[in-house]
């Protein structure tokens, strides 16, 4: 079995529409993922898709995650990296 990778996590505060937010709650009862999960698996998983697009500067989107320290973060959360 791999070993998990130490990952570092910030906290922000963003503003999201009501409607929004009592939807992801609904939505937390059929599937068992909290808003925040769902919120923090999507942005790190549009991170990545961005970097897989090329939509960042760099020419190799692997480079762009490697350069970052994204690689263990990917894999941790989303079982695969760039």
């Amino acid at each position: 079995m791999a070993e998990k990778t130490e990952i570092e996590y910030e906290q922000v505060t963003i503003r999201v529409p009501k409607k929004i937010m009592d939807f992801l709650r609904l939505m937390q009862k059929l599937n068992h993922e909290t808003p925040e999960e769902y919120m923090a698996y999507n942005v790190v998983d549009m991170v990545r898709a961005d970097i897989d697009a090329g939509d960042v500067f760099i020419p190799e989107p692997h480079e762009v995650a490697e350069l970052n320290g994204l690689t263990p973060v990917f894999k941790e959360i989303l079982g695969s990296s760039c």
